[in-house]
């Protein structure tokens, strides 16, 4: 597994958990300071999984450079 991918699915998973834990903040927090915190911390989640959204690939060409040749029976 590249790198890549692995940076994606951390994303993906932070970015879930940002949203939760803002939801649950925002709505359960009866200071103003909490409500902030938990706003913000939906916004991060949110643009993190964005983030996701936009960079993973839709498909995936693989190329292994060999080319079969078609196969004509003739006779």
């Amino acid at each position: 597994m590249e790198w890549g991918w692995i940076v994606l699915i951390v994303l993906a998973a932070a970015g879930a958990a940002f949203v939760a834990g803002g939801l649950v903040a925002y709505f359960k927090g009866g200071r103003a300071l909490v409500k902030a915190v938990g706003a913000g911390s939906v916004a991060a989640g949110i643009v993190m999984l964005a983030l996701v959204v936009a960079t993973v690939p839709v498909t995936r060409t693989v190329s292994n450079g060999y080319s079969p040749e078609p196969v004509v029976e003739t006779g």
